[in-house]
């Protein structure tokens, strides 16, 4: 048990805050160096030699007779190869309708762009119709308002100004109302231009959209039929190849070894698929490693605010308030201060993503640690009480 004053406590808060950032930062380069490991190298490698060895057991098994004598093998095989009967003749059913409902699509989003483009060619005479009307009628309050302004000038000549005073009066408000009448006719003129551009602007930006659906939906349509095509041209290979690359990533090492010796590499493959699968479980693991921590930092950072708002609190009314302390447990030390030992031990994601038993093996204790709901959920449930209990001294 530590007791700390109110700054110590911020500052033990803020630690476990740079704590886990540490080790977010760790976990996602982790997560990259596995990634390129994996993907980019690993992978291409087994995928390769799987297809080998698959494409090699296949022949042997329409050869007849070689395999068929390896009961270990064959009775395994014929089991997963009626069961991928099922499973790709489902396959096949929903592809049938994922092609129909890609057809469908098309098909809709081709209409809809059909009559987008009718309507604004229905639009278009419509609103040039009525722009030729109002051009009409400004040209008519221009011509009334340049009237006017002519007459009020000739009557303006010479003593005009004080012989024709109150006849310019009268023609000025005229003008003054001509003027006014002439801004609202323009400004229903440039209405109307307006609704013509809006309107051909959101055409062609809502017709760009259907052409980018329609090109998306043919993509999508051409690999559902490609897809469909194999299975309806081969589907009895298409059980068979997929039955035995399944049985040799999952079935147990000395039913594979059971495979005549004209396959090669089968021992290179049995080696290097549990390395896949601790690659997965790796990827797995960082993945999940990194959402824990993201969410533990969230219930830390809440915890930082209320440890300045306390401060703050404090130093504003330190006349009358009483210095408080907190009691952090053991538990809660601990838990703080395995963030950093955590990003301490992946530090060297090169290496680690070379050997991903090894990372599992050192992050495996951590997660009991740091990665147990009912772990975390205690560690916040103590310091909110510490925090609780601390406070009350101010109530």
């Amino acid at each position: 048990m530590a007791n700390y004053d109110l700054k110590q406590f911020k500052a033990w808060i803020e630690k476990a805050v740079d704590n886990i950032e540490s080790a977010i930062k760790e976990t996602g380069e982790m997560q990259t160096a596995f990634n390129n490991e994996y993907v980019n190298k690993f992978k291409l490698a087994y995928d390769s030699l799987l297809s080998a060895i698959t494409e090699e057991t296949v022949k042997l098994y329409y050869a007849g007779g070689i395999i068929n004598q390896q009961d270990n093998f064959y009775n395994p095989l014929k089991n997963k190869i009626k069961e991928k009967e099922t499973e790709l003749a489902k396959k096949k059913k929903d592809l049938v309708k994922k092609l129909k409902e890609a057809e469908e699509k098309l098909n809709s989003t081709k209409s809809l762009n059909e009559i987008l483009i009718n309507e604004l060619k229905k639009l278009n005479p419509s609103l040039n119709e009525a722009e030729e009307a109002q051009k009409i009628i400004v040209s008519r309050h221009e011509g009334s308002a340049l009237t006017l302004k002519t007459n009020i000038a000739m009557l303006k000549k010479g003593l005009g100004f004080f012989l024709n005073y109150f006849t310019i009066l009268k023609l000025k408000r005229n003008l003054e109302k001509e003027i006014e009448v002439l801004k609202i006719e323009r400004g229903k003129l440039q209405d109307i231009r307006n609704r013509y551009h809006k309107a051909k602007s959101g055409a062609e930006k809502e017709s760009a959209e259907l052409e980018e659906q329609y090109r998306e939906n043919i993509e999508i349509a051409a690999a559902i039929r490609k897809d469909l095509t194999v299975l309806e041209k081969g589907f009895e290979a298409a059980c068979v190849l997929e039955s035995v690359s399944t049985l040799l990533e999952e079935a147990a090492p000395q039913i594979i070894k059971t495979l005549p010796d004209g396959i090669g590499n089968i021992d290179q493959l049995l080696k290097i698929r549990d390395v896949k699968i601790d690659y997965e479980k790796s990827l797995k693991l960082v993945a999940e490693e990194i959402g824990f921590l993201t969410g533990i930092k969230s219930g830390f950072s809440n915890l930082q605010k209320t440890a300045e708002s306390l401060l703050k609190q404090y130093n504003d009314y330190k006349s009358y308030l009483k210095p408080i302390n907190f009691n952090i447990s053991d538990k809660c030390e601990n838990f703080r201060d395995n963030f950093k030992k955590f990003a301490d031990k992946i530090i060297d994601d090169n290496k680690l993503s070379k050997t991903p038993a090894d990372f599992i093996k050192l992050v495996s204790p951590f997660h009991d640690e740091l990665l147990n709901e009912t772990i975390v959920k205690s560690v916040f449930e103590e310091i909110a009480a510490a925090i609780k209990n601390a406070t009350k001294e101010w109530k």
